[in-house]
């Protein structure tokens, strides 16, 4: 599947996702479990790295947690 530009619900800027791609830029940040529950309460769609960055997720390897 391609990826997309997205337009991110929460700064409005756009981005590209890469959710049903390979690979994609979101499966290198670590979003803590509280993090992904208010996530999906609030936004019906993917947000920017820069938001999940400011909103407390961080570049690492992804751990469940």
């Amino acid at each position: 599947m391609c990826k997309k530009i997205k337009c991110c619900p929460r700064c409005g800027g756009t981005f590209v996702c890469g959710a049903k791609a390979p690979s994609c830029w979101c499966e290198h940040l670590v979003i803590p479990s509280s993090l992904r529950k208010q996530l999906a309460l609030t936004y019906k769609d993917c947000v920017c790295e820069k938001c999940l960055l400011e909103m407390g997720a961080r570049r690492g390897k992804v751990v469940m947690d």
